[in-house]
């Protein structure tokens, strides 16, 4: 009978002495995964856009009509470095404006206003504009050359990465030498391209967003770029000896504008004097370096 008890005290601390153990084992902490908030990004943003022509189609007349949609009574600036206009959406949402892009290449920004200003969406699209169509070349990828692997481009343009595959026959323009005379692409067709030339690549788009090249034209010196901006802006005073202060309705900084007598002046879509230029008016404005105007479009 002692042995007995003895096993089992005996059994018993042995029991005590392991689970005494266990205890004192580094607990492992719990991993609390953060509640991530849904964020919006450019992309999807882009995705929303429903305008025509589609960005980066290829056409084969100067003169286009853009359609579109946005939200009833909105309006929506349109411009280049070549031309600006705007226009306003119907009680549909429903919006249209002629514009004349130029040979080549053009970077056109669509702004939908918003009366805060911060609101506002601004999209940058791009087109071509060729002299025939051709049923290879119906979109158009354009801008710095990021990565090159064989006949594959990576280039950069909006913050955006697109690929293009070059064909091995594409057709590839480069710039002229320092005598004036052509250069000729050797090798492959992405061979006499380098690293940040800015490329403009014409060919037929697939389903996986990527461009089949039928044609590369390289660009090395002053490449494309938007030279033209818009604000929204509040008028501080009237028309003075052809300048006016306004307020930037952004960022709040007061600035001095000028025009000339190729300004063009609108207020609802109509033709405007210089005298409708009067202090608390709002506007948005379509301006070069040196704060020149080339473009003004008078709110209500």
């Amino acid at each position: 009978m002692a042995k007995i008890t003895i096993t089992v005290i005996f059994t018993f601390a042995i029991v005590a002495f392991m689970y005494w153990l266990w205890q004192r084992q580094p607990k492992i902490p719990q991993v609390t995964t953060p509640q991530t908030t849904q964020q919006v990004t450019g992309e999807e943003r882009e995705q929303s856009l429903q305008i025509k022509p589609q960005d980066g189609s290829i056409l084969t007349q100067n003169k286009i009509t853009f359609e579109g949609r946005a939200k009833p009574n909105q309006t929506i600036l349109i411009y280049s470095n070549d031309f600006a206009s705007a226009t306003k959406s119907d009680k549909d949402g429903n919006f249209s404006q002629n514009a004349k892009l130029v040979d080549g290449l053009n970077i056109v920004q669509i702004v939908y206003l918003e009366n805060d200003p911060k609101q506002s969406q601004k999209y940058t699209l791009t087109y071509l504009v060729a002299a025939k169509s051709d049923p290879a070349k119906t979109n158009v990828f354009a801008g710095p050359v990021k990565s090159i692997f064989d006949n594959v481009l990576v280039i950069t343009w909006q913050g955006k990465d697109k690929t293009i595959n070059a064909l091995p026959d594409a057709d590839v323009i480069l710039p002229k030498n320092p005598k004036g005379e052509e250069n000729e692409a050797t090798g492959s067709a992405t061979s006499s391209i380098r690293l940040r030339d800015f490329v403009i690549a014409g060919g037929t788009l697939g389903k996986n967003g990527q461009l089949t090249a039928k044609s590369l034209e390289v660009i090395r010196e002053n490449p494309p770029q938007m030279l033209a901006q818009f604000a929204q802006i509040k008028i501080l005073n009237g028309l003075n000896k052809n300048s006016f202060s306004t307020r930037d309705e952004t960022t709040s900084e007061i600035i001095a504008y000028s025009v000339d007598k190729n300004t063009e002046i609108l207020q609802d879509s109509q033709k405007a004097q210089a005298k409708d230029i009067v202090k608390d008016k709002k506007a948005v404005i379509v301006y070069r370096a040196q704060n020149l105007a080339d473009f003004i479009y008078l709110l209500p």
